[in-house]
Order: C-alpha cells, then structure tokens, then sequence
C-alpha cells in the first residue's frame, strides 16, 4: 500500500513540478537557438497598410466612445486606420455611442440577436478586406504605438499568422488581490512572448492582438476562447503565432476574488471546450505547437487532481516519514493561509497569506471551470 501511494505522490509531484518549472525550464533551454530578434526597431510609419480594427461589444456605451477614439488617435497613419464595431445584440446605446463620434473611418455592424462573441467576430471579419486586422476589447486603454509594433511583426515575418500585445495591469496602492493576479500575469506573460520566441505563442491576449487576414478560418458560434482557436486554428495550417511586448494594453485587474472568479471560470471553461472544439490541438502529428499547447494548457487543467494526490498521499505516508510529515504540514499551511485571506481579508498584505491564497484559488477556479463546461452551454454569450 505504501508503494502505491509513494508512486502516486512521485508522479503527482513531478506533473505539478513539470508544469510550473519543467515547462518553463524547457523554454528557457531553447532561448540559445532563438532567430535572431526583429522587433527592437521603431515602426516604419511609410509602410504601414490599410488595417481594421475589429472591436465586439454588449452593454459598452460607457466605453465605446473612448475606446475608439483612442484607436483612432494611435501612433498610425489616420487615413490607413478603419474601426468595425460589432454590436452583440439589441444594444442601440452602444450604437448611438460609437455613431455619435460622426467619423467615416467608424462603421458599426448590428445584429438584433445575442449569439455571443465568436459569431459577431465571424460576422465582422468575413466584411474585412484589409491585409491585417486588430482584435481588441472594448475596456481596455490601447498605448499609442501598440498598433504600429503589431503590424510592424507582421511584417517582419510572413509565417507569423498572429502577434499578440502585452496586458499591463494598473494596480491601485493596497489592492492585495489584485498585486497577486499581476504576478501570476507577469509569470503568464513570460510563458507567452519565450514560446513566441521558440515556436508558437499559445493564445493571444484578447484585449488586443493583430491577426492576418489571410490566416483567418471561421470558428465555431460557440467558442469561448476565440483568442486562443483562432491563432492556434492558422498554427493547425502550418504559420505562427508571436508575442510583441512593446504593443500595450491597459487595464484594471480584479479587485476581488468573486470578480476573478467569474472571469477565470469563463477562461478555464474555455480550455476545456477548446479540446472539444478542436482535438487536433492534442494530436502531435497534426499540432506543430502541441508541447507548447499540452504544457501550457492542458497540463494546468489536471494539477487540481495532482495535488489532490499529493495531499492524499502525504497523508497516508506521514506516520512512516519525516519527508512526507513536512509535505503534509506545508500542504496544510498552504490551505490555512488561504482560509485566513478569506476569513480575515486584511491579511492578504502579508505577502505569505497572498501567495497561498492565490495559489488556491487559481486551482479551484479550475476544478469551478469544469463544472461550468458540463452544465452551462450558454457561456459563449457574455453574461451566460
């Protein structure tokens, strides 16, 4: 019986191990065999083409005005910039916003009924005939030169089929929850943009990323994730996907973790549908990406379960060990720390009670995820 669970723990741990460390270790490995860096340049404003920025949106008047505009006002030639806003439903507020700006480059597509995302984007982009698109978010505040960095690495790389900006949180002094979501996406983002550098970036951040036109497959209605279909979909047909962290999006992170959670629930779900959606992602023969996709996203998927194990383990084999006393003990404090933030939120300042209940939280926001892909179906429409 020991031995059964003396393997059980080795195997958990080295999944967990893997997943955290051993992938990331693997990418760093590969930094020596990089091709050479091209995106250290300024962007070539002489060259830039004609580009539509993309934009979905449900409930958005508050933002729909300042967001295109900013678009508008990016770093890149103004005659060359177009803006499709798509509008998921009846939303005549969200219209009227992006109407009321009275500029020709502004077109605004209608659709009556809510289908979510992934339809509208299908919708928008089969009306696009420029060579590059930029796909963005309604929320979030666009650095001036984004857009210019995301075509500038187009360009530079006809396999690149999409190149992703880089998310920066604005985190408020004495935002606990928040200074702990921005350090796992610090961690995230330096996955992203060293798998760029290697293979393939595995998803895009959907607050803003440039896609060629020509790369573009329509993706099922029901797409969660289509940040991450949508580029690994022209991975699937042979190009790449990249990470350029000097095209910026801004924003505000959680500010609780209830807030969090209904955001990471939605995201973790979609993982799980994305396997659904497309197997080929977890076929290494048809998936040039497929370490980069298994490592990154499916091995998160099953730590809930390795831990679980671990913990199991630790506590059946702690009586004969000193070793697995203190994998119990820690396991246990880990847990404590994160009932305390809960309990006692002015905790979470200390950096300790933080971190751990990150750390829990992040993974029963998984086990949440998929509970969420069996029974609700309706997660593709904002708000369903």
């Amino acid at each position: 019986m020991n031995t059964f669970w003396l393997l059980a723990y080795i195997t958990a741990a080295g999944w967990v191990v893997y997943t955290y460390a051993g992938y990331p270790w693997l990418l760093h490995r590969q930094l020596k065999k990089l091709r050479p860096d091209q995106t250290a340049s300024s962007p070539n404003t002489s060259a830039q083409p004609e580009i539509a920025v993309v934009i979905v949106a449900r409930n958005a008047a508050h933002l729909i005005g300042p967001k295109i505009r900013s678009c508008l006002q990016s770093h890149y030639p103004a005659d060359r910039i177009r803006v499709l806003l798509a509008i998921d439903g009846d939303d005549e507020d969200t219209a009227r916003a992006a109407e009321a700006l009275q500029d020709p480059r502004v077109t605004v597509l209608r659709h009556a009924q809510h289908r979510g995302k992934a339809a509208c984007l299908n919708d928008a982009i089969a009306q696009c005939t420029q060579e590059i698109l930029i796909l963005t978010d309604a929320r979030q505040r666009l650095d001036p030169e984004a857009i210019a960095y995301l075509v500038q690495s187009l360009q530079q790389d006809p396999a690149l089929a999409a190149v992703s900006g880089e998310l920066s949180f604005e985190v408020p002094e004495g935002d606990f929850v928040g200074q702990g979501l921005d350090a796992y996406w610090r961690y995230e983002k330096w996955l992203r943009r060293t798998e760029g550098q290697v293979a393939s970036t595995i998803g895009m951040t959907g607050a803003l990323y440039a896609l060629r036109r020509a790369a573009f497959r329509p993706i099922p209605s029901e797409t969660i994730l289509d940040d991450v279909l949508i580029p690994m979909q022209a991975v699937l047909d042979g190009y790449r996907a990249s990470f350029d962290a000097r095209a910026i999006a801004y924003d505000l992170p959680s500010t609780s973790m209830q807030q969090e959670k209904r955001r990471k629930i939605r995201t973790l779900a979609g993982n799980f549908q994305l396997i659904q959606l497309c197997p080929a992602l977890i076929d290494p023969r048809r998936n040039p990406a497929f370490l980069g996709f298994f490592s990154h996203k499916v091995c998160r998927l099953l730590t809930p379960v390795a831990l679980l194990v671990m913990l199991l383990a630790s506590a059946v084999l702690a009586p004969v060990s000193l070793f697995f006393c203190a994998s119990l003990v820690g396991a246990l404090l880990i847990i404590g720390l994160s009932l305390l933030a809960r309990w006692v939120p002015g905790t979470r300042r200390w950096l300790p009670v933080r971190l751990s209940n990150t750390f829990i939280e992040m993974h029963l926001f998984i086990v949440y995820g998929f509970l969420e892909f069996l029974r609700n179906r309706n997660l593709h429409r904002w708000g369903g």
